[in-house]
Order: C-alpha cells, then structure tokens, then sequence
C-alpha cells in the first residue's frame, strides 16, 4: 500500500512554509510515500521548500513565478501501485466534471488530481478526478488537503480539513445552531476500486 497526499494553491510568497501549514499536515506529508502538488507554489522558495518535506511531483500553476513556470510542466503523470496518475494545474474545462473526466481519459490516467479551484472536490466518473482544495488559501471552502491510499488497484480517498484560516465569505456567515463544526485536522473517507 502507498499514500499520497495531494495539495494545490498554497501560494506561498514571503513566509516560511512551516509557519503556514498545520502541523499536523506537514506530519501526514512527511510520513506519506509521495506528495503531490497541482500547482500555484507562487514561488520558486516555496517550491524548494516542499522538495524538503519528501518525495514531490509537482507541476507549474497559474500563479507560478516565471522562473517556476519553466522549471516545471504543466502536466504529468506518476505511476503509483500499478495505476496512472495525472496531474494538471487548471485547463478549460476545470470547473467542469465531465470535461475533466475526458481530460483524464486522454491522459490515459486512472485518476486525475487538478488544483485551480482552492476548494475541495471529487468526481467519481468512468476517472476519479479530484481537486484537494487549498491548505493555505481557500475559497468558498475550508482549508484542506487529500490523503490517496492506494492498495493493489483500489483508492481510498480521504479528505482532510485543516485548521486555519477559513474563507472570509464562510467566516462571516457562522453555520445555524447545532450544526456540527470541524474542529480542525478532521478527515473524511470515500473508497473506489479501480480495477
């Protein structure tokens, strides 16, 4: 069995990575067998930084530094347990499932991870394609990250809040009494066999 743990959009210019990120997720990506990052580092720095956490497959994001733009591609794939894993920024149809899954089918790839969204989403279609949301700089969502645990054709996609900041259009609009709040670093599970 490997875990990857997959992330987007952190955007991270002038502060220490470790200063930025929860704890308790630079842990999970420490101890995981691959990170993977779709993009939007902003910085070369903050990209070097990531290098340091373990093993990294990354491509270039739309709000990627020059520098990092022609350091990095904009796609790739990674084969990871005997399944395909492409991993792409943003293209046309990002906001789009269905695109996405076509995106993925021409990839050739069994699962498609995408960032540009800084929200959190899965789409379970004839390609799983999910995007992680952002850990550091999320939108209309929680801060958050994935956890892919891949064992012998079969995906066990883990969604993991993260504390910190919270999009400012979710924090001025508190949830109704009794809801359940996350309480920070919490996780939640979807299981797909692939094969």
């Amino acid at each position: 069995m490997k875990t990857v743990i997959a992330i987007a959009d952190t955007h991270i210019v002038d502060k220490p990575l470790r200063s930025l990120l929860p704890r308790s997720l630079i842990d999970l990506i420490e101890r995981s067998d691959l990170l993977v990052h779709a993009g939007s580092f902003t910085s070369i720095e903050a990209y070097e930084e990531f290098l340091g956490l373990g093993e990294l497959v990354a491509v270039a994001g739309s709000e990627d530094s020059v520098e990092l733009q022609e350091k990095l591609d904009w796609s790739t794939v990674v084969h990871v347990e005997g399944l395909s894993i492409g991993v792409i920024h943003s293209g046309r149809h990002v906001s789009d499932a269905i695109g996405m899954g076509y995106l993925a089918r021409e990839m050739g790839v069994d699962l498609l991870i995408h960032g540009y969204l800084h929200r959190p989403r899965v789409d379970k279609g004839v390609v799983t394609t999910i995007c992680p949301g952002s850990p550091t700089l999320p939108r209309m969502s929680i801060p958050s990250a994935m956890q892919i645990c891949i064992d012998g054709g079969s995906l066990d996609i883990r969604l993991i809040v993260c504390s910190g900041r919270v999009c400012e259009y979710i924090s001025a609009f508190p949830p109704p009494k009794g809801s359940p709040r996350l309480q920070g670093d919490e996780s939640y599970s979807s299981h797909q066999d692939i094969h």
